[in-house]
């Protein structure tokens, strides 16, 4: 398939990346975007977020070499450590019909992910997104397993989403309608991006359709990561504060919702 990404046409794909210190993993993700197969042109924003490894200097070589698909965002000071959401600050410059995420440290082992993600979406227009099987890697013990493997292509009910630990996605594997990508603050939960974005695509855009085909890789207990990071900190107040932020966040969805899902939150 020709890959039209160099063209003038109109992008259909923003891919968002969020890279910190992964000087070991971002080529693989890198790679992994530019070698994507399509028929439509796509994009690469990806955000470095002030590095002190390396990571950024890998990231500008790609933008040399890609400059028609690679658009960092480089900052000079980390913003996460002072609770800025750089996430937003960095969709707003998507110019995808779609977003596609994945974060610096995973990658994507499907060279057609873009492309059917997107048919998919293009061909059904009730769904606010699609999400795909991952295999998770555990960096530590070089495990490997697929998360919330399906025998069949399904679409997330209510339930589904709202009972996250259930039947949940990975981020990696997601590609959703760019016009429901702002949501209000009160959505936002620290150290957790995935589960209130999800609930603000079940309320504002419809469905979620998850895709049995095993597209993406989550590297678990990556060097840096946040899941490698929690693993020596106070479990039991991690747990407290993590919680009570998402209590917090789920009752501002029940009033948002008008109470429509009360029995499952």
């Amino acid at each position: 398939m020709e890959n039209k990404s160099m063209m003038g046409d109109s992008i259909k794909v923003s891919v968002l990346c969020f890279a910190y210190n992964q000087k070991t993993y971002i080529k693989d993700a890198l790679d992994s975007f530019i070698s994507q197969k399509t028929d439509f042109p796509y994009e690469i924003i990806v955000h470095d977020d002030g590095s002190t490894d390396g990571t950024a200097e890998i990231i500008k070589d790609y933008e040399n070499r890609f400059p028609d698909r690679i658009k960092p965002v480089y900052e000079k000071e980390n913003q996460y450590s002072k609770n800025r959401n750089f996430f937003e600050d960095t969709a707003v410059s998507a110019k995808g019909q779609y977003i596609a995420l994945c974060e610096g440290d995973d990658y994507w082992i499907d060279d057609n992910k873009l492309q059917k993600q997107a048919d998919f979406l293009d061909k059904h227009k009730k769904y606010a997104a699609c999400a795909c099987s991952t295999k998770i890697v555990n960096c530590m013990n070089g495990r490997e397993r697929i998360y919330h493997p399906v025998k069949h292509s399904y679409t997330l009910t209510a339930e589904d989403i709202i009972l996250w630990d259930q039947n949940r996605y990975q981020t990696s594997s997601l590609m959703y309608r760019n016009k429901y990508g702002k949501r209000p603050r009160q959505l936002n939960v620290k150290e957790m991006g995935d589960y209130p974005l999800a609930l603000w695509l079940l309320h504002s855009g419809g469905g979620i359709y998850y895709m049995k085909d095993v597209m993406s890789v989550y590297r678990e207990m990556a060097a840096g990561s946040w899941s490698r990071m929690r693993s020596t900190m106070n479990q039991a107040e991690i747990k407290k504060a993590f919680v009570k932020d998402v209590n917090r966040m789920l009752d501002f969805y029940d009033d948002l919702t008008d109470r429509k899902y009360s029995d499952y939150i």
